[in-house]
């Protein structure tokens, strides 16, 4: 969010319009997780609802700088158009065994309150 603060970043945004006033960085970051657990809090009433099935699809990786990661995505259909909601991306702070990938599975989808549902 740092970006806000950027000499070229605020020049490109004053061309067009040279007296908006941009946020600080730090408004800009409350308000992007505001937005953020906002739609989380969509998605979850959302998928607790649903009544169809739901599927699921994992993906795990390590990044360049050794990070391992694991990404959740919910499928399903609403009103018959298919439907794909990325649920979370998690550093995984242990190894990529299936017992500790299905674990952080797990997790997610009590987070989400659909544990039931699978």
């Amino acid at each position: 969010f740092k970006i806000v603060t950027d000499c070229g970043f605020l020049s490109l945004m004053k061309t067009g319009r040279p007296y908006y006033h941009l946020p600080s960085a730090e408004t800009a970051s409350c308000d992007a997780w505001a937005v953020f657990f906002n739609i989380q809090r969509c998605i979850t009433k959302m998928l607790q609802e649903h009544t169809g099935a739901l599927s699921f699809t994992t993906n795990a990786w390590t990044s360049p700088n050794h990070k391992a990661y694991m990404a959740v995505t919910v499928h399903f259909k609403n009103k018959g158009v298919p439907v794909a909601m990325l649920l979370d991306i998690i550093e995984l702070v242990c190894s990529h065994s299936g017992l500790n990938l299905a674990a952080v599975f797990v997790k997610i989808l009590e987070y989400f309150g659909i544990d039931d549902k699978v």
